[in-house]
């Protein structure tokens, strides 16, 4: 199987990818979806073993070959064809399309099996022997949604460290080199400058925006020539000016 390393994305990113590209927010929530991918991945784009321990799976969600089939029937009604829009290399390429696919997943689940409601699609996804999971995720998304204020798209009304210790109620990362704080928010500090009002120079919140935009696009998540929306389009960040 294909096989390519990511670094772990920010809490930042990873909000931005997916007030982008969840199209199914009145049915899954950012912050729903936020937690699953923390859960699942730690917020890393890589393959690594099936969360049911047979095979490989990939992305942000963990998703194995048959995750991956059921994706692609909800965009097409195939689920083995020669065109398909999902595969484990386009998701493991492509942060967005890792999002994308997990998205698709849960409406084909629903769609596929006629399951009665979206808990339903929820515990389908989590796995037979996973069926614990859904019970936590939606508890990290009430979390979350209370720290962001109900503002998926705008981090400057973030609880920065509310959000982290949702995160690590739910799965606790291995202790590293750097703080799990500072490797989900590495641009905490500039927004409490902007979100308080202490930044003398004019128009703090436009500046803030334009560095956090270069800081993430030299990350070299989504290039200008590849025809790809910058990843902090996303994100709606209030001006403080």
């Amino acid at each position: 199987m294909f096989f390519r390393m990511h670094s772990p994305r920010s809490f930042f990113e990873m909000a931005a990818l997916t007030v982008q590209h969840n199209r199914l927010a009145s049915r899954f929530s950012h912050e729903l979806l936020l937690a699953i991918f923390w859960d699942r991945s730690l917020f890393r784009n890589t393959q690594q073993p099936s969360a049911s321990g047979n095979g490989l799976a990939v992305g942000f969600s963990r998703m194995g070959v048959a995750a991956i089939c059921v994706a692609n029937f909800a965009r097409t009604g195939e689920l083995l064809n020669g065109c398909l829009p999902h595969s484990p290399q386009s998701v493991l390429l492509d942060d967005a399309a890792s999002v994308q696919a997990t998205v698709d997943c849960l409406e084909g689940l629903g769609a596929l099996h006629s399951l009665p409601n979206d808990r339903a699609v929820l515990d389908a996804f989590a796995g037979e022997h996973q069926r614990h999971l859904p019970m936590r995720w939606l508890a990290c998304e009430a979390q979350l949604r209370d720290a962001m204020h109900g503002a998926a798209s705008d981090p400057l009304k973030w609880d920065c460290r509310r959000i982290e210790t949702a995160l690590r109620l739910l799965k606790a990362p291995e202790s590293g080199s750097v703080p799990l704080g500072e490797r989900l928010f590495p641009h905490r500090a500039m927004l409490n400058v902007v979100s308080t009002g202490r930044s003398a120079p004019a128009e703090p919140g436009r500046r803030a925006l334009d560095a956090i935009g270069a800081l993430m696009h030299r990350r070299g998540q989504h290039h200008a020539a590849s025809g790809s929306t910058p990843l902090v389009a996303g994100l709606r960040i209030a001006s403080a000016a």
